[in-house]
């Protein structure tokens, strides 16, 4: 069974917008593909009834998703608090200049339509005016309501705009997961984090990237937050497509982590899981959690996007070679002795194929905690 919220910002204690429906052809056309495909993996592998909701908007940030409450006196987030009082300030101009806008827009169009030429664009709404974009809104609005419900627990699958606080974002999530639960009453509220997939032109060279720190928060998230879990995407993205097609990947991904650590089946629900790493005789040592069968690369190709760097913070492409089962040996010829390791650290890297008998890939991850240059 599925349910969509529509769309909507109203006052908190406001009821949501959206019915149930039997999944169908028709039904399953408007709902989100990663959760229609995480769902159907549940219902052949449990053989029990499914039921999701789904509640989302394209584009938002994750302070929309919490209650104020639960950033307002964090020091992180003060000026998120501060650009929303900015924007009530500025809301009555903003209206004005938009509505003339539009009016421009109108007598061009009409203009345009006559003449027989090509229709202009109608203007933006400005992101002040865009109720969506206020802390706590959608909280309000698209998740409280539905706390009557009985839940399992949450997919998340969204952060592109929050891209560029990526040391925020751990801490943002932190307060999610924990206001969420708070919220339903349940300690053991599962949240399964997709992680950001590649994006954009492939990496020539290592170097440092806003995606890469995005990824390492949900990590840490995952890593750090009970009964969290984390579908690594990296290598079913789209370089030309911050909205990848391939959704099958992404759901059935999340559909065996739930599988394994929700439900409890024999299944394997992740990728490699860093373990550390240390440095000795000129490289870098990397090991990782135990798990199903040896460290290997997807393709039978060598296991490619490693960087190591030494005190000058100057990155170089590394030669991999597992040494142990669940151990690589990372090193380059031009780095004599490494102090820092990264592992599939861009926007897009060339070759993240290191996995192992899960068949599902590592996560990206850094050593260092150098800023971003």
């Amino acid at each position: 069974r599925l349910m969509r919220v529509e769309n909507h910002v109203v006052s908190r204690g406001e009821d949501i917008v959206g019915e149930w429906a039997a999944c169908s052809p028709e039904s399953a056309e408007r709902f989100s593909a990663a959760g229609y495909y995480f769902g159907l993996e549940l219902r052949r592998e449990l053989d029990v009834p499914v039921g999701l909701i789904v509640s989302a908007w394209g584009a938002t940030s994750g302070e929309s998703w919490l209650p104020i409450e639960s950033i307002r006196d964090v020091p992180e987030f003060a000026s998120v608090i501060e650009r929303d009082r900015e924007r009530d300030a500025q809301r009555p101009q903003l209206e004005q200049e938009h509505e003339a806008a539009v009016e421009r827009w109108r007598t061009e169009r009409d203009a345009a339509e006559k003449a027989g030429k090509p229709l202009p664009s109608p203007p933006r709404l400005p992101m002040a005016l865009r109720p969506q974009s206020r802390a706590g809104s959608l909280y309000d609005s698209m998740i409280l309501p539905l706390a009557p419900f009985a839940m399992r627990g949450s997919i998340w699958y969204q952060g592109e705009a929050n891209v560029g606080q990526g040391e925020r974002y751990h801490t943002l999530m932190t307060l999610l997961i924990n206001s969420w639960r708070h919220t339903w009453g349940q300690e053991h509220f599962y949240f399964g984090i997709v992680q950001l997939p590649n994006y954009r032109a492939i990496a020539q060279e290592p170097g440092d990237s806003a995606w890469a720190r995005l990824r390492e928060a949900q990590r840490l998230t995952a890593k750090r937050v009970a009964d969290t879990g984390l579908a690594v995407t990296i290598d079913i993205g789209d370089a030309d497509d911050g909205h990848p097609k391939n959704k099958r990947g992404v759901g059935e991904r999340l559909a065996r982590w739930a599988l394994a650590d929700v439900y409890g089946l024999p299944a394997a629900g992740h990728g490699p899981v860093l373990q550390g790493a240390s440095f000795e005789n000129g490289a870098a040592i990397v090991t990782y959690e135990d798990g199903p069968g040896e460290l290997q690369s997807t393709d039978g190709q060598p296991i490619g996007s490693f960087a190591i760097a030494g005190t000058d913070r100057r990155w170089h492409w590394a030669r991999v070679e597992i040494t142990a089962p669940r151990t690589a040996r990372v090193w380059a010829e031009q780095v004599s002795n490494p102090v820092a390791v990264r592992y599939a650290w861009s926007d897009n890297p060339a070759s993240p194929n290191l996995t192992d008998g899960s068949g599902l890939p590592a996560s990206p991850f850094r050593t260092d905690d150098w800023p971003a240059q």
